[in-house]
């Protein structure tokens, strides 16, 4: 390289290094101390020594538990195949779900005067003048278990086919099973079994379809008092009877509206055979019992609960032989129209109760048990109802009090005759009663009932009886 190439290159080097021009020098490196270094080394030697010992004591735990366990397995007894197992006490289908139910009950029932079929079935009085009461005119006491219940609740898969409807059932019993004309077919320890419900049920989003037995259509609300024969022949309709059912709820409003339809099996609740000829007269008309109910549900002024009105009638037909016919009658048509009501007045205070009118009502529990004139052959015409107001004052106690009436038109019933005293006809059966109810908690319930019946007849004195009625009930 030319001398002057080589000054000129070594004088760029020397300016480009020169401090100065836009440029400050770099600090110098900190020196790095051997002793800190080496004082790092023996740190991490320590940790890796004591890693490796942690390691080497849990694989010799581990060898250690190996050992135990295969001398463990050397001397345990073959194995012993278990045997069948015993079946639970409620077994259902896969896929499906049952729920046991019920309660026990025992009830001590307690009469001024003598009712109709006893102290079992207080429909209605007997007249001081009836035979069945000649000469007594005290009443009676007795203490019977028979409302003890047990039912089972069943839940099926949904029903692919029909839409995914939701299948479910219901099963339930008691042991209630009296003959009126016998006051009782069995002692109060002797009881035996009765059907109250069993039915199927397909549920969609709006509408359900029943089949099977269970309540009326009509009629839906109950009486607080009385529980034998709530109310019935004294102005409450209604009771259970095979049918099938479709309801529709579509929303309406705040709330939602039901129209229902029924078709039920005609006589079979009273089971009257005028001609005695071992049919049923409602059978022998050959046409079934039909119901409807319109009803609306809304959201009431109490927070939290809802009211509802209901319209609904009830048709019906039966039939006698034409050689039994009644004053030339051998066809009849049962009838009635009717309305419910269920209203919160408060948060504690319930008003509640029905209104209905018809003819020939023995087999929805109307016209105080009477169908036709059995001398003109005429059906019997009657109104009747009944409502009740409900106060609960806290969890545990309820007081309500109400009425009941069933009013069969006078020129309609069967007169007294002087021979027919056991048939003659009831011109008015109405009650007033008082019930508290005590929830003791763990399904322990507590009530003590008091109801006035008075019932009037066609020829014969009326009959009037107090009745004390105090139950407890069991749950579960």
């Amino acid at each position: 390289m030319p001398r002057t190439a080589l000054i000129g290159t070594l004088a760029l080097v020397l300016l480009s290094t020169t401090p100065g021009f836009g440029q400050q020098p770099s600090p110098p490196a900190a020196p790095v101390l051997p002793a800190e270094v080496q004082a790092l080394r023996e740190e991490l030697a320590r940790l890796q020594r004591e890693a490796e010992e942690r390691q080497k004591q849990q694989e010799e735990r581990i060898r250690a538990l190996e050992r135990q366990v295969q001398a463990l397995q050397k001397r345990a007894p073959a194995p012993i195949s278990p045997g069948p197992s015993e079946p639970g006490p409620v077994t259902v289908r896969p896929g499906f779900k049952a729920r046991l139910y019920g309660f026990a009950r025992a009830d001590v029932d307690v009469d001024s005067r003598r009712m109709f079929a006893g102290p079992h079935l207080p429909f209605w009085v007997l007249s001081p003048q009836d035979p069945r009461a000649a000469n007594r005119t005290d009443g009676d006491f007795s203490i019977h278990p028979r409302l003890t219940r047990l039912g089972l609740d069943t839940e099926a898969p949904p029903v692919g086919i029909l839409g995914d409807a939701k299948l479910t059932g219901k099963l339930e019993i008691d042991f209630f099973n009296i003959l009126p004309d016998r006051n009782s077919a069995t002692s109060n320890s002797r009881a035996f079994v009765r059907m109250r419900h069993g039915y199927g049920r397909l549920d969609w989003q709006r509408a359900h379809f029943l089949f099977g037995q269970t309540w009326d259509l009509i009629s839906p609300l109950f009486p607080m008092a009385n529980d034998d024969v709530v109310m019935w022949t004294a102005g409450n309709l209604g009771d259970r009877r095979p049918q099938l059912r479709f309801v529709w709820e579509p929303t309406a409003g705040k709330g939602k509206a039901s129209l229902g339809v029924m078709v039920g099996s005609p006589g079979a609740v009273d089971s009257q055979d005028l001609d005695a000829d071992q049919v049923v007269d409602g059978e022998e008309s050959r046409r079934p019992t039909l119901q409807a109910r319109v009803a609306l549900n809304q959201p009431s002024w109490v927070a939290g609960q809802t009211w509802e009105a209901g319209l609904w009638g009830h048709s019906g037909q039966f039939r006698i032989d034409r050689n039994k016919a009644v004053s030339g009658h051998r066809s009849f048509n049962s009838q009635a129209l009717g309305i419910d009501l269920r209203l919160p007045l408060t948060k504690k205070l319930l008003l509640q109760g029905e209104g209905w009118f018809g003819k020939a009502l023995a087999d929805v529990r109307g016209g105080v048990g009477q169908n036709i004139n059995t001398i003109t052959g005429e059906e019997v015409h009657s109104h009747g109802g009944w409502a009740e107001l409900l106060y609960q004052f806290n969890e545990i106690y309820t007081l309500g009090g109400g009425f009941t009436i069933d009013d069969p038109k006078n020129e309609d019933v069967t007169p007294f005759t002087g021979a027919n005293q056991t048939a003659v006809g009831r011109t008015l059966n109405r009650s007033y009663y008082v019930v508290n109810r005590l929830n003791l908690g763990s399904g322990l319930t507590v009530g003590i009932d008091w109801m006035l019946f008075h019932t009037q007849f066609r020829g014969l004195d009326p009959g009037t009886n107090n009745r004390w009625n105090i139950w407890l009930r069991h749950a579960f």
